[in-house]
């Protein structure tokens, strides 16, 4: 058994929450979770900037 720091329930809500699929599109056969595919298009706008540019904090500015 592996010890961690968090409990089982909070493994679960997290696990749970990363498998959570986006209902708000009528593609239902995505392959990615909204969570992850969210998280590259972020990345694929942000590999655009310089080093001196800083990246927005807020999720909404990349929408």
């Amino acid at each position: 058994m592996i010890d961690t720091e968090s409990s089982p329930e909070h493994l679960a809500e997290e696990l749970l929450a990363l498998t959570k699929m986006n209902w708000n599109q009528t593609q239902l056969d995505g392959r990615q979770p909204i969570t992850l595919r969210t998280a590259d298009r972020v990345g694929q706008i942000v590999r655009h900037l310089s080093p001196q540019d800083r990246p927005q904090a807020r999720y909404a500015f990349y929408m």
